[in-house]
C-alpha cells in the first residue's frame, strides 16, 4: 500500500497581517498556540502538519477570511505554505532558506545541525 504523506504548515508575513488589522499576528499565535520558537519580529510559522488537501483548503480559508494572499504570478505574497521534509510549496522571494550550521534549543525544543530553517528577507519590494 502506498500512503502519501504531507506535515505541510503555514509561514506568514507579520507586517502584511498587521496591515489588515492591528493586533492581528497577536492573534493568530494566540488562536494556533505557536511557541516562541516559531517566531520572530517577521514571521510566525504556524505547526498544522497539514494533508495536501488541507492545506490547499486552509490556504483559500486564509485568503477569504483575512483578505490575504497566497499567489501571484506563481510567487508566494502575504503566507507560504511549507513542507516539512522539502522546504517551501512555492516560489516565495521574501524568505531565505538554509540548514543550521549547529545545534539549536529554543523552548526546550532541540533543532539538530542541519535542520531547514527560514528568515525574512528585507528588501524594499517586499515591504
Amino acid at each position: 500500500m502506498i500512503l502519501p504523506y504531507g506535515c505541510i504548515d503555514l509561514i506568514f508575513r507579520k507586517d502584511k497581517l498587521e496591515k489588515i488589522k492591528s493586533g492581528l499576528s497577536e492573534e493568530i499565535i494566540k488562536e494556533n498556540k505557536v511557541s516562541s520558537a516559531h517566531i520572530d519580529e517577521n514571521l510566525i510559522l504556524i505547526a498544522c502538519a497539514m494533508s495536501y488537501w488541507e492545506a490547499e483548503e486552509t490556504a483559500k480559508e486564509i485568503e477569504k477570511e483575512y483578505g490575504l494572499t497566497y499567489l501571484k504570478n506563481n510567487k508566494a505574497v502575504d503566507f507560504v505554505l511549507v513542507e516539512s521534509m522539502k522546504g517551501l510549496c512555492a516560489k516565495c522571494e521574501w524568505i531565505k532558506t538554509d540548514y543550521l550550521k549547529e545545534e539549536l534549543i529554543i523552548d526546550n525544543m532541540r533543532y539538530p545541525k542541519g535542520t531547514i530553517y527560514y528568515e525574512f528577507i528585507k528588501q524594499k519590494e517586499f515591504l
